[in-house]
């Protein structure tokens, strides 16, 4: 059925992309990330959690490919990053840092018909140990559009740890780091 909490999407493809689009795209999720937002020496601020209905908690974007794959990330307002992914009819999310997480997580994707948590968090530290460090990690949209399709097939069992891994750090750098930090914009390379 339909999910009563509808979180906002924005939507994201690699097909044809341009540096135009993705400004756009990144541009859309800070000024989700921020609505309403605190905004101190004219820099939009991140939501406190503290008080922050579940209603208001995580924005979604919805990434496809030119391989017409499409997979959905979850970012928590309160830090911009990924806390999980939905592939088709399954979900997986990172292992939460404490209780609260933990409960907030669960009303996302509540539709799936598989969810499982993995035994790894979400931050760059367990992900380097995990991928490789993220300096030797390329960024753009051939990367992303590979990154979709191994986040996609993941569920499928087709995609190994290592470059899971590699796949979220790519996601997470051009989505998450570029909507906190406008000056990552300017590294997007169309190719």
């Amino acid at each position: 059925g339909l999910d009563p909490k509808q979180y906002p999407i924005i939507n994201f493809t690699t097909a044809d992309a341009t540096v135009e689009s993705y400004t756009n795209f990144t541009r859309a999720v800070r000024s989700h990330l921020t609505t309403g937002g605190d905004v101190r020496h004219e820099i939009p601020v991140l939501p406190n959690r503290v008080g922050l209905p579940i209603s208001q908690r995580f924005i979604l974007v919805e990434l496809s490919n030119h391989a017409e794959l499409s997979v959905t990330l979850a970012l928590d307002v309160t830090n911009a990053y990924v806390v999980g992914c939905r592939a088709g009819n399954s979900a997986y999310f990172f292992h939460p840092d404490n209780q609260e997480d933990a409960e907030a997580i669960t009303h996302l994707f509540t539709d799936v018909q598989n969810s499982f948590t993995f035994a790894f968090g979400g931050n760059y530290d367990r992900l380097e140990q995990l991928g490789g460090l993220r300096e030797n990690i390329e960024l753009g949209t051939g990367p992303l559009e590979d990154a979709i399709s191994a986040l996609y097939y993941y569920s499928t069992c087709g995609t190994q740890i290592p470059t899971l891994a590699r796949s979220f750090m790519v996601c997470i750098q051009m989505i998450s780091e570029a909507a906190r930090f406008q000056y990552i914009e300017g590294e997007m390379r169309v190719p």
